[in-house]
């Protein structure tokens, strides 16, 4: 017979699948508020993130601020060296890769303004193997390391990376993991660089990218290429006009609703596995 221990842990794996086992995940450096045992706890008033994999928000609305979460760990989880390159890796536990789409990689400091350091169009968790979307697995993907220059002129001291993706094929929407980190060897006082841009986030967003498994895989990359450039500072200041997607005013807004993490009891339509056809 089973023990109740072992029913109960096989029950809230099942439960716990859907939302777990989907979509892409950044794993090192540490999202926040991720439930992994090298990563730290999440500050004083918050709880640990069941759906951390989850996207941000669609082309129809909003479900979490930028970073998914706005108070950073009281601790970075990590050190990067300016100049140098970091390996970012992401989850190969049930993987959705949604047959590629474009990432972003970029540094900020106030959570809303991001300079984009690195960039991977048309196939990113995938090999390229042309145009036709077919060869591309949607449940599935191929890569799950990215090596990732930082800037040598990038201020030291704390900071926040910040992935970003919207996939090739699905639900329109927008995928964002933070993590809070420190920096050392910097040279600069600032960051200056293209805008990290938020395609699909928010009603009416200003930049909407098709599926590229439909449209084509080259669709979108010209809003990357003709980013806004911005000055990002350690003081949480930034110049440039700051971020110009419709989402970031009414993602401030919901802050204090998005402020605590969520549990498998918190589940909601965002976790409903949308981004499937």
């Amino acid at each position: 017979m089973k023990s109740t221990f072992t029913t109960t842990l096989a029950i809230t794996l099942t439960f716990l699948a859907p939302s777990l086992l989907g979509h892409m995940l950044m794993l090192d450096p540490c999202p926040r508020y991720y439930d992994k045992e090298n990563c730290p706890k999440p500050p004083s008033g918050q709880k640990v993130d069941y759906e951390i994999n989850g996207s941000i928000g669609d082309d129809e609305k909003i479900k979490r601020p930028k970073c998914h979460y706005t108070v950073p760990y009281d601790e970075p989880t990590v050190k990067m060296t300016a100049g140098g390159k970091y390996t970012v890796k992401f989850s190969k536990d049930g993987p959705n890769g949604h047959k590629g789409g474009h990432c972003q990689f970029a540094i900020g400091y106030n959570g809303e303004d991001f300079v984009a350091i690195h960039e991977v169009f048309s196939h990113c968790f995938y090999k390229d193997k042309g145009a036709d979307a077919d060869k591309y697995e949607d449940e599935g993907a191929e890569v799950f390391e990215y090596e990732v220059p930082i800037p040598k002129d990038v201020p030291s001291g704390r900071a926040i990376f910040a992935w970003g993706w919207t996939s090739a094929y699905g639900t329109r929407e927008f995928y964002m993991n933070c993590s809070d980190i420190e920096i050392e060897g910097g040279t600069g006082t600032e960051l200056k660089g293209k805008s990290m841009i938020y395609p699909n986030y928010g009603p009416d967003p200003e930049i909407a990218i098709p599926e590229l498994a439909d449209a084509g895989y080259e669709v979108g990359i010209e809003y990357y290429k003709n980013a806004k450039e911005i000055t990002v500072k350690p003081e949480g200041g930034s110049t440039g006009g700051g971020s110009s997607e419709p989402g970031s005013k009414k993602s401030k807004e919901e802050v204090a609703d998005n402020e605590t993490s969520t549990t498998p009891d918190d589940e909601d339509e965002e976790s409903d596995g949308g981004s499937d056809k």
